[in-house]
């Protein structure tokens, strides 16, 4: 299997052509790294990452096949080290992490109009807690149903059938 590796890699940075080819090489080894990092497009992005770094990889320093091999495979452990903290990073952007945070938010967030923030509020201190920290985050925070979801740890249906039964509540609330 490890024959002809360097040839190979030679070959592709002359025309570019033969990357399957190579790709052959670390097929197991970024499917692997895919699955471990559990985000849909990590087996896509070491594919595309594999491809540059043989684009831009000084083929002279290496001597057998085996030299290439190993430090490929290295650098795509690593490549998937980068990868986890900045998936990491994106989640932490998204995601609150706790129902504490929610309502800490609520009351440290800044908004021009102070009117509307204290009528909302006051709005929503009717709704049980759920309730309340779902239409927070859907129209004070401005939220997607799925993001929501996520945060606390529940189904969409779940989402939206709590925000549909607080609308319905504050609908009455303000009716009356």
């Amino acid at each position: 299997m490890i024959t002809k590796l360097l040839e190979k890699a030679k070959m592709f940075q002359k025309n570019q052509k033969n990357f399957n080819e190579i790709l052959y090489y670390f097929n197991s080894t970024i499917k692997y790294i895919g699955y471990k990092l559990k985000y849909p497009e990590a087996e896509s992005d070491l594919i595309i990452y594999l491809h540059q770094l043989l684009r831009r990889l000084n083929l002279n320093r290496f001597k057998e096949d085996k030299d290439l091999l190993a430090f490929i495979n290295k650098c795509l452990k690593n490549r998937s080290i980068t990868l986890f903290y900045n998936n990491a990073k994106e989640k932490e952007r998204i995601n609150l992490i706790s129902e504490t945070e929610v309502l800490d938010s609520m009351n440290y967030e800044e908004k021009n109009d102070e009117y509307s923030d204290v009528f909302f509020m006051d709005l929503i201190s009717s709704l049980n807690p759920k309730q309340k920290q779902i239409t927070f985050c859907k129209y004070y925070l401005q939220l997607s149903d799925i993001e929501i979801a996520k945060m606390f740890k529940m189904s969409r249906q779940g989402v939206n059938q709590a925000k549909r039964l607080a609308l319905k509540k504050l609908k009455v609330e303000l009716l009356s």
